[in-house]
């Protein structure tokens, strides 16, 4: 990945984690943003996908299409998992 790519991983998760921290249990959110802060942007990713999948909440129109650009961005990271969101 260039320079530019990592820009957008963190512009996307800035968009993304204010409207699905509140949907994670206090361990989830916790664990995501960790990962956010040494730079494992995958593991933050699959850890925000994974706790939203279990929980089965709602998730909006725009904290998915911010998950499906980050995947596209890690190269298909969670596709696998997008049929198990439930958007609002």
């Amino acid at each position: 990945m260039d320079p530019d790519d990592y820009r957008r991983l963190e512009e996307h998760f800035a968009r993304l984690m204010p409207d699905v921290t509140p949907l994670l249990s206090p361990e989830e959110a916790a664990n995501a943003q960790e990962y956010l802060d040494v730079g494992e942007y995958g593991l933050a990713l699959e850890a925000v996908v994974d706790g939203l999948c279990m929980s089965k909440v709602l998730i909006s129109q725009a904290a998915y299409r911010e998950i499906v650009a980050l995947s596209q961005l890690m190269e298909g990271l969670v596709d696998d998992q997008f049929p198990a969101l439930v958007l609002e």
